[in-house]
Formats: structure tokens, sequence, C-alpha cells
């Protein structure tokens, strides 16, 4: 069951970090167009990453999943690593339409395997 909320939660951030990228990037700009095709991606997909990993650390928290943290902090990483790999590797076969599915798509497998591989940690290390 916590793979499952993982996954879900890990869709839902994918999803919100996508769709607020893509309402950053409309915003006007005044520098000239590659000045904002540069500066805006480098300064707006990090502070992205980091508000939607705070906001699915707490979400997970508040869903019952523990430890929340290294699945919103791991979970984000796989996220944006697998995204962009997917958004890359498939941008001659995907068209523009289909990255809503992409990104959620990652976030829930980003989030779904960490939260397995983190399934029996309690905050200790077993010693034998």
């Amino acid at each position: 069951m916590k793979v499952i909320a993982a996954a879900v939660v890990g869709a839902a951030c994918g999803a919100g970090w996508y769709f607020s990228l893509m309402a950053a990037l409309e915003r006007p700009c005044g520098y000239g167009p590659f000045a904002c095709s540069v500066s805006r991606p480098l300064l707006y997909v990090p502070v992205l990453v980091v508000l939607w990993g705070a906001a699915a650390w707490g979400t997970l928290w508040l869903a019952r999943v523990r430890p929340a943290w290294p699945v919103a902090l791991a979970g984000t990483a796989i996220m944006t690593a697998l995204a962009f790999a997917l958004v890359l590797a498939l941008l001659a076969l995907l068209r523009w339409w289909a990255l809503p599915v992409v990104v959620p798509f990652a976030g829930a497998v980003g989030y779904g395997l960490v939260a397995k591989a983190t399934a029996g940690y309690r905050g200790r290390v077993r010693r034998r």
C-alpha cells in the first residue's frame, strides 16, 4: 500500500511540476528571446523541483508513508532524471501533447521505486 500511495503522490507532484513549469515559462520576458529561453529554464526548473519535492514530502507524511523524507528526496531526483531522459529519448516519437503524460509517469515510477526500496527501513541499521 505504501508503494501505491507513493506512486500516486509522485504522479500528482510530477503533473503539478510540469504544469507549473509551463505556466512559469509562459510569463512575459523583456530581455530578448535568447536570454529568456536560456535563463528562465535554468532558474525555474531547480526552484520548482525543490518546491514540488517539499510538497511531496508533506503529502507523503500526511499519507503516512514512512519514512517520508528519503522517498521525497530520492523520488524527486529519480523523477527529474527519468522525465528528462524520457523526453529526450522519445522526442522524435512523441508530440508535445504527450509530455503531460510522460512527466507524471516518471514521477509515479520514481516515487514508487524509492518507496519499495525503503519499505523495511525504520531509521536504524541492523547489525549482525
